[in-house]
């Protein structure tokens, strides 16, 4: 078995046990499973768009602004909070990377509740620096998705880069 698939199977493996450990879960249906899953993979397709044709900035929308997000990358917290992540994709990301072109690969979904779903996928990112030149990275990417004022957001989220 590859890191990365390791790392996905011991993902699910927590947040099936973290959601299963909270009073009163409703059982999903198959109907509201698929209608979850059908909803991450939308998701992931508008996020692909937009940090595609926006950029980096366009990150925050996809962000749960709220108390618990968090970030991490290859195994490290990249960002403790929303506040922090903000201030660096907007004081620091959008002026050296401008640019991004992400392809996601393989998306996968797991719907945890009505409200809640994990995501994984593999990707591709080409980072266009300000004076042009682009550096290709890959890897995979795993978070927690759910729903806030009626749109998915991704409460958490984490990197991990193949070297």
């Amino acid at each position: 078995m590859t890191r990365l698939a390791k790392q996905y199977s011991l993902s699910i493996v927590i947040v099936t046990m973290a959601f299963a450990c909270r009073q009163k879960i409703a059982k999903l249906t198959p109907a509201d499973s698929a209608m979850v899953k059908d909803s991450a993979v939308k998701l992931m397709v508008n996020i692909e768009n937009d940090i595609s044709a926006k950029g980096p900035a366009a990150w925050l929308n996809y962000f749960d602004d709220s108390p618990g997000f968090f970030m991490a990358s290859d195994g490290k917290i990249a960002f403790a909070s929303y506040p922090s992540a903000r201030k660096f994709v907007l004081d620091t990301l959008v002026k050296i990377i401008p640019r991004i072109k992400l392809v996601w690969s393989n998306v996968k979904a797991v719907a945890l509740a009505n409200d809640a779903v994990f995501i994984a996928a593999g990707f591709n990112e080409d980072l266009t620096d300000t004076k042009g030149l682009t550096q290709h990275t890959h890897g995979y990417f795993t978070a927690i998705s759910g729903l806030n004022d009626g749109r998915w957001k991704l409460k958490n989220l984490h990197w991990s880069i193949s070297h």
